[in-house]
């Protein structure tokens, strides 16, 4: 009896892992923006960095500074080039495949902290920005 109820918890365990399989499962999404870097330290002063994708065929879904979300406006994302400016940054995408991330000097005592969160299709993949305070 013993055997038989280890023989069958062990036919249980392999017919569980042996149908988990990773390829071409519904809602599975793989990385089509492929960014070059997904966070960027900079300290208080006026900086700037220069991000690669290797896909070019993505979108801005959502920006957050400092727990507060950015209105985009009537800014088409989906453009290979376009421009976003505020106080406190400067987003600029540039060939489809550059972005562009300047920020303004953090004169505050409060690090700051920007997330741009990309979008390609079901594939979402952010950049955070991480400022030091002053």
């Amino acid at each position: 009896m013993r055997n038989s109820y280890f023989f069958y918890v062990l036919t249980l365990l392999f017919l569980s892992f042996s149908s988990c399989e990773t390829a071409d499962c519904d809602g599975c999404t793989s990385d089509t923006i492929k960014l070059s870097k997904n966070k960027v330290m900079f300290n208080s002063s006026e900086n700037s960095e220069t991000i690669k994708t290797e896909g070019a065929n993505w979108w801005i879904a959502s920006i957050i500074v400092d727990k507060n979300g950015i209105d985009l406006g009537d800014i088409d994302t989906t453009k290979k080039s376009f421009l976003i400016e505020n106080d406190v940054f400067t987003f600029e995408r540039q060939n489809g495949n550059e972005i562009f991330i300047s920020v303004s000097e953090n004169q505050t005592n409060e690090e700051r902290i920007i997330t741009f969160t990309l979008q390609s299709g079901n594939y979402h993949d952010g950049i955070r920005v991480v400022q030091s305070s002053n």
